[in-house]
C-alpha cells in the first residue's frame, strides 16, 4: 500500500486527513494514502460516521462527455432539429437545456475546506432512499487544482453553466462524438 502503513489504517477520516495534508505540504506523495482513503466503501462509511460534508454546503455537479452527447436524448434530439449548424452559441444554448435536464440527478462535485485544504469528493444517489455512495476523493491546495483534478478524470462541472470547458472545448466534443 505504498504510504498507508499499519499506524494509520485504524485512524479515524479527520486524523488521516491531517497526515495526507502534512505529506501533501512536505512535498510528498499522497497517491496511495488517497486511494486507500478514497475506496468507495470506506469513504462512504467515514461521511455516514463523520457527517463530514451535509449535502448542499460547498458543491458543484457533474456530467461526463459520453452523457452529454448521447444521441438518443430528447435534449440533444431537438438541438439537432434546431439546429442550421453547430455555432458556439448553439452548444452554449444546448449545454444550458442538457444542465437543466439533468440536474435533480447528476452526481456532486462536493469539497470543503479544511485547515487550508480543499478536501473533494464525488456522491452520487444509490437506490431508492437518499442513500449517497463517495467516492474519488481528492486533497488540494487551490480550487483551480481540484477542477483540473476532476476535468482530467473525464468530468464536465458545472453549477448554473458549465465552468471546466470553454465553449469552444464542448463544440470541440460535440464534433468528436456527433460527426
Amino acid at each position: 500500500m505504498g504510504d498507508v502503513t499499519a499506524d494509520i489504517i485504524d485512524l479515524d477520516f479527520y486524523t488521516m486527513i491531517d497526515v495526507a495534508k502534512k505529506r501533501l505540504c512536505g512535498g510528498r506523495s499522497i497517491t496511495s494514502l488517497i486511494s486507500y482513503m478514497g475506496n468507495s466503501d470506506r469513504l462512504t462509511r467515514w461521511m455516514y460516521q463523520s457527517r463530514v460534508w451535509p449535502i448542499g454546503e460547498l458543491f458543484y455537479q457533474l456530467t461526463s462527455e459520453t452523457d452529454m452527447f448521447v444521441k438518443d436524448d430528447e435534449t440533444f434530439d431537438g438541438f439537432i432539429k434546431h439546429r442550421c449548424r453547430s455555432s458556439l452559441e448553439e452548444v452554449a444554448w444546448y449545454s444550458k437545456k442538457y444542465i437543466a435536464s439533468i440536474r435533480s440527478v447528476a452526481p456532486f462535485l462536493l469539497y470543503t475546506e479544511y485547515d487550508n485544504i480543499l478536501v473533494a469528493c464525488i456522491a452520487s444517489h444509490q437506490g431508492p432512499a437518499p442513500c449517497w455512495n463517495f467516492r474519488s476523493l481528492g486533497l488540494f491546495k487551490q480550487h483551480s487544482q481540484m477542477i483540473e483534478y476532476y476535468f482530467n478524470q473525464g468530468y464536465i462541472i458545472f453549477d448554473r453553466d458549465i465552468i471546466s470547458h470553454t465553449d469552444q472545448q464542448l463544440l470541440t466534443m460535440f464534433h468528436k462524438n456527433n460527426f
